[in-house]
């Protein structure tokens, strides 16, 4: 089942915070320092995402592969801090909730878990981000990449790609034609379910 659109806009206000939602950037803009990609994996995280892109043949600023080991390392620490409580990363994504400011801090509570939480300027870009998913999460564009922050309009045009990603690809309710599967996430959680069953 596809995150909704107000999951995806709740994870895309941490991926502002962290990056821009740019899967090229490193931490304060230095090559080799502990943080990089869309949610600043860091240290051994980060090495392990490197590991997961490399393997797959994908350099480590590919954000579609980002996106993809979001799903498959499945990080998760429900916290009693959390406005809204999930056993795991799978049941958030899966979540129904459509208060975005409330899954914005729960994802970042219990996926981020940032030293700065910045908590006001992760809400404010995932209420941007689910407009303009609304609007735009259809269209076809390529991620905006480097190791710089990206203005906001280049973070929407990046959220797009979250969604197709993430969500169903479509705005509206449900996957839409070649949505989830097409983008890959779905299609990595049944690869690693066959092989493991």
């Amino acid at each position: 089942m596809p995150a909704s659109i107000y999951v995806v806009s709740a994870i895309g206000g941490n991926m502002w915070r962290e990056s821009h939602v740019n899967p090229a950037l490193w931490e304060n803009l230095t090559p080799g320092s502990p943080g990089y990609g869309l949610c600043q994996w860091t240290n051994e995280r980060r090495i392990a995402l490197f590991q997961y892109l490399n393997s797959r043949g994908l350099p480590n600023s590919d954000g579609d592969g980002q996106c993809d080991y979001l799903i498959v390392e499945n990080d998760w620490i429900d916290t009693s801090a959390s406005p809204l409580h999930y056993p795991n990363l799978t049941a958030f994504l899966n979540s129904t909730s459509t208060d975005i400011p409330a899954l914005t801090e729960t994802f970042m509570r219990c996926w981020e878990r940032p030293g700065v939480p910045a908590l006001e300027e992760r809400v404010t870009f995932a209420l941007k981000a689910f407009p303009y998913i609304q609007r735009h999460g259809d269209t076809a564009v390529d991620w905006i990449i480097g190791n710089r922050y990206l203005s906001e309009a280049e973070a929407l045009n990046n959220m797009c790609r979250v969604w197709q990603k993430l969500g169903s690809g479509t705005p509206g309710p449900g996957p839409g034609p070649g949505g989830y599967l097409r983008w890959g996430a779905a299609r990595e959680i049944y690869r690693r379910l066959l092989i493991h069953a």
